[in-house]
């Protein structure tokens, strides 16, 4: 009896022994990524999957206006389709300039969201791209009763309007420095640019095309002592910017996983690409709009 128990102990054991190798071997396989973003963004985009890690996630989409938070899922979605297997560790960053640096010097492998190709620094490795050129797109988003009285119809007719954004964003900002506008002018916040456009300080301010609202209306979140709707604007009909540079994920040269994580990432690009998954996927989730594919782009000299 003592030897069978002493068979049997052992035989546990040995079983055990066995299953925490199995469970090691498979952990080892899980790259984990250190991604520089906001905790703004990095929250939202947990509470999209549901706190779900990366390598546990099936493909699917979530219609939401905020791109940080997407690009981080789709960016996990290509980490998948190619067997990729990752877990992301989230480090804090102030705002998307310190994000970028956090990658160039090393204490971040990646950012979570995509960077202009104007912008992209020579320290960073530059993915395949995940927006083409002129393939973001953006409106000229106006109060309600502003926009029946604009009638836009070609660059020329900007002229002596008022357009506002942040001289931060540096593409938006070349946008509107193209145009003849009779003045520019630059705010930090959102709230603040269609404070202006509501204010009438402004004639207009370039918005992304979200799929929020019947005809593209996009409002601010409710503001403490503003009813509800107060911040909302609508585009222009029938015209559109177009951003001539292409967007990419960057990669630190100074990661260790680098190599392995732009091979990675280009392989699905291309493979999404082929299926045209990557539009279908900005379209799901609200940023592309096939609904004004046909409105008139407008044709902007920019440098």
């Amino acid at each position: 009896m003592i030897v069978l128990k002493v068979s049997v102990y052992w035989y546990v054991l040995a079983v055990c022994l066995l299953l925490n190798t199995f469970v090691s071997m498979a952990l080892a396989d899980i790259q984990k990524i250190k991604i520089a973003t906001s905790r703004y963004h990095s929250a939202k985009y947990l509470q999209l999957v549901k706190q779900q890690p990366c390598y546990k996630q099936q493909e699917t989409t979530f219609t939401t206006p905020y791109r940080g938070a997407i690009e981080i899922h789709l960016l996990c979605q290509l980490f998948n389709a190619v067997n990729f297997k990752t877990e992301f560790q989230f480090i804090p960053a102030f705002d998307y300039s310190h994000a970028v640096r956090m990658v160039e010097e090393g204490e971040a492998d990646m950012i979570g969201e995509t960077t202009w190709s104007n912008t992209v620094s020579p320290h960073v490795l530059q993915s395949e791209p995940i927006y083409r050129k002129n393939e973001y797109i953006l409106g000229l988003y106006t109060s309600p009763d502003r926009a029946k009285q604009l009638q836009i119809m070609s660059v020329d007719d900007l002229n002596g309007l008022v357009g506002v954004s942040n001289k931060l964003w540096v593409n938006d900002w070349r946008l509107l420095n193209a145009m003849p506008l009779r003045k520019n002018i630059s705010k930090r916040t959102a709230f603040e640019m269609f404070s202006f456009v509501k204010r009438g300080y402004a004639d207009f301010v370039l918005w992304p095309f979200y799929f929020q609202e019947d005809n593209f209306a996009y409002t601010l979140t409710p503001i403490e002592n503003f009813p509800e709707g107060h911040f909302r604007l609508v585009p222009v009909a029938n015209v559109k910017v177009t951003v001539p540079y292409s967007r990419h994920y960057i990669v630190s040269k100074h990661s260790q996983s680098g190599q392995v994580i732009i091979r990675s990432l280009n392989k699905a690009i291309k493979q999404f690409r082929s299926k045209g998954k990557i539009r279908q996927y900005y379209i799901d989730s609200g940023f592309f709009n096939e609904q004004v594919d046909r409105w008139t782009p407008l044709n902007l000299s920019v440098d």
